[in-house]
């Protein structure tokens, strides 16, 4: 996968919203990471699968049981805490930015398929950044 795909993904998804995620940037980059191999899920509306491979691959980390936990524990944070976004009718939503995911068992490659249903405002923010736009120029 290519990384220099990825950083114009995670720069135009991040900066151009008024999405406030408190999380250090290996977590938010993880997340991004998610969003951007389900790119094409989200537009569907469908939940994000992916494998933890997937995910040390494109942001280029090394292959270790470290690693792998260091992905696994940046998935249940943004389950377990919250993220803040404004909406438009002067209000602020907070919610939790992952709100169920499926782990697979005895995964020891890491290799098995996560299932990760984001959150439902999150979801429309990120459609609403030029994603399909963003998505459309990565094919090329």
């Amino acid at each position: 996968m290519d990384s220099t795909n990825f950083e114009t993904f995670f720069k135009k998804v991040w900066d151009k919203s008024n999405i406030l995620i408190d999380a250090n940037n290996f977590n938010l980059k993880i997340l991004t990471a998610i969003l951007f191999i389900g790119r094409h899920q989200i537009e569907l509306g469908e939940e994000i699968t992916f494998n933890l491979n997937q995910i040390r691959e494109l942001l280029g980390l090394e292959d270790s049981i470290y690693t792998y936990h260091r992905i696994e524990n940046a998935i249940f944070y943004f389950k377990i805490n919250f993220y803040k976004c404004k909406l438009k009718n002067n209000r602020e939503r907070i919610a939790h930015a992952i709100k169920a995911f499926e782990k697979p068992m005895n995964d020891i490659y890491f290799n098995k398929e996560w299932r990760v249903e984001i959150d439902s405002v999150l979801r429309e923010q990120i459609l609403q950044s030029n994603f399909h736009n963003l998505c459309t120029e990565m094919e090329k």
